[in-house]
C-alpha cells in the first residue's frame, strides 16, 4: 500500500487511466526506484527483471545495495547469487547462495541453485588441461557441437599429481552439488531444475539410466509449465510439507528444452542399450526446436549408429544449412555418401566434392587434415577403378587381331 501511495503521488492525483507503461512491471519498478532509491524491495524487484546476460552486472549493483541496507534480506541474497552465476562468478555465487540458505534454511529453490553452481564448478574443474590437445574428432566425434557434461570423476588413467588433485577437487564439488539437490528433492520440490542437476550429477558418475529418468522428468515438468496446463505460478498445495506447500513454480522455472533433450539423447546413447530411444530423444527435441544445431548433429550421429543412413543424411544436411562451413559436417556427409547408392559413380563424386570442401576449410596444421585427405584419396582411387570397370572389354578384339597374320605389318 505504501508503494501504491508513492506512485499516486509521483504520477499526480486524478483518475487512473489505461497506459501501456502501467502494464509493464519494469516501468513500475523503475518509477518506484526514482521515488525510493533505497527501498530494499524496490531494489530487489527491479534487479529481478535484469537477471539476463546483458544486464546481470547492473542487477548485481542493485542487489549488493539491497543486502548492504538489509543483510538479512534472503530473497536479495538469492537473486545476488543468480546474478553472479550469470556472470560466471561461481565462487561469488556460492557465497551469496549459502548466505541466503542460512537465512532461509528450508527454501528449496536456494538449495537447487546452490546445487547447480556447485555442478558448474565441477564441470569447470573437469575441463581438460590446456596442454592436452584432444583434437576435434572429425570422423564421428563432433566434439565442437555435442554437449559434453565433462570427464569422468574417476579420471582418465593419468597418474600425475595435478590430475589427482583435480579429480579430488571435482569429487568434493560434485558431492556438494548432490547434497544440496538431494535435500531439495527429498523435501518434495517440484522444480524441474532439481531433476536436471540431479541427472547431470548421475551422468558424471556413469549412472546413465538413472540420469536419463531425471532428465525426462525435468522435460515433462517444463513442458507442462510451457504448454499452459499449469498456471504461471503454481503452488504445491497438495504437499503435506508446509515448506513445499508454499513453493511457487513459475513458467520461468522451466529448463531449456533443447539442451535438456540433447543431454537425454547423449545419456541414452552412452548407456549403450536402446538406439531407438536415443533417436527418439533427439527427434523429440527437434520437434520443439527444429533448428538446434547440437540436436541435429547428435541426432544424425544416432541415426548413423543405428544404420539409418537416409535419416542421418537428412539431419546432417539440415545442420549444414545452419553451419555451411563446418569441415566436420562435410566430412561426415562425405562418408555417408560413400555408403549410399551402392557405391555408384555419382555417390563417390558427391563424396569427393564434400571432402574437398572440408579440406579447403581446414587449417594446414589441423590434426585431422590428414584423415580427411585420406578419405578423399580413398574415394578418388575408387573412382579410378570405376573408370577401369566402365572400359569396354578388349580381350576379344585383341585375340581377333592376333589371328590376322598381317596385323602387325598393316599396323604400320
Amino acid at each position: 500500500m505504501v508503494l501504491l501511495l508513492a506512485w499516486t503521488t509521483y504520477f499526480g492525483a486524478g483518475t487512473l487511466r489505461r497506459c501501456k507503461d502501467w502494464r509493464s512491471e519494469r516501468t513500475l519498478f523503475e518509477s518506484a526506484f526514482k521515488v525510493c532509491p533505497d527501498g530494499i524491495k524496490t531494489l530487489n524487484n527491479l534487479a529481478v527483471g535484469m537477471l539476463n546476460e546483458k544486464e546481470a552486472g547492473r542487477a548485481e549493483e542493485l542487489l549488493r545495495r539491497a543486502v548492504e541496507l538489509h543483510p538479512d534480506f534472503g530473497f536479495a541474497q538469492f537473486n545476488l547469487g543468480v546474478s553472479l552465476m550469470i556472470q560466471r562468478d561461481h565462487l561469488g555465487a556460492v557465497s551469496a547462495l549459502e548466505r541466503s540458505l542460512r537465512l532461509e534454511p528450508s527454501n528449496t529453490k536456494v538449495m537447487v541453485y546452490l546445487g547447480q553452481v556447485y555442478l558448474e564448478l565441477t564441470l569447470k574443474r573437469l575441463e581438460p588441461l590446456p596442454q592436452r590437445d584432444h583434437g576435434n574428432g572429425v570422423d564421428a566425434g563432433f566434439d565442437d557441437t555435442q554437449h559434453h557434461d565433462g570427464g569422468a570423476i574417476a579420471g582418465d588413467g593419468q597418474t600425475d599429481a595435478s590430475n589427482d588433485m583435480r579429480s579430488s577437487s571435482a569429487e568434493s564439488l560434485l558431492s556438494s552439488a548432490e547434497l544440496n539437490t538431494d535435500r531439495a528433492l527429498a523435501a518434495g520440490t517440484g522444480l524441474p531444475l532439481a531433476r536436471l542437476v540431479k541427472g547431470q550429477a548421475l551422468a558424471l558418475r556413469g549412472q546413465h539410466q538413472s540420469a536419463a529418468k531425471f532428465f525426462q522428468e525435468s522435460i515433462d515438468i517444463s513442458r507442462r509449465l510451457l504448454s499452459g496446463r499449469s498456471a504461471a505460478k503454481v503452488r504445491n498445495n497438495e504437499s503435506n510439507n508446509p515448506v513445499i506447500a508454499a513453493e511457487t513454480i513459475e513458467v520461468a522455472d522451466a529448463v531449456d528444452l533443447a539442451s535438456t533433450y540433447n543431454r537425454l539423447g547423449l545419456t541414452l546413447r552412452d548407456s549403450g542399450e536402446d538406439l531407438v530411444a536415443t533417436k527418439e530423444a533427439f527427434l523429440a527435441g527437434l520437434s520443439v526446436t527444429p533448428d538446434d544445431l547440437a540436436l541435429l548433429v547428435n541426432g544424425g550421429v544416432a541415426h548413423q549408429t543405428a544404420g539409418d543412413i537416409p535419416g542421418a543424411k537428412a539431419l546432417f544436411h539440415r545442420a549444414l544449412s545452419l553451419q555451411p562451413n563446418s569441415p566436420e559436417l562435410l566430412n561426415n556427409l562425405g562418408w555417408l555418401e560413400e555408403q549410399t547408392g551402392g557405391g555408384s559413380k555419382l555417390s563417390l563424386e558427391t563424396a569427393a566434392g564434400l571432402y574437398e570442401r572440408a579440406i579447403r576449410l581446414l587449417d594446414e596444421r589441423s590434426p585431422v587434415l590428414g584423415r580427411v585427405e585420406a578419405n578423399l584419396s580413398s574415394v578418388q582411387n575408387r573412382l579410378l577403378l570405376k573408370e577401369v570397370e566402365d572400359w569396354p572389354p578388349a580381350t576379344a578384339k585383341i585375340d581377333e587381331r592376333l589371328e590376322d597374320p598381317y596385323y602387325f605389318v598393316n599396323r604400320q
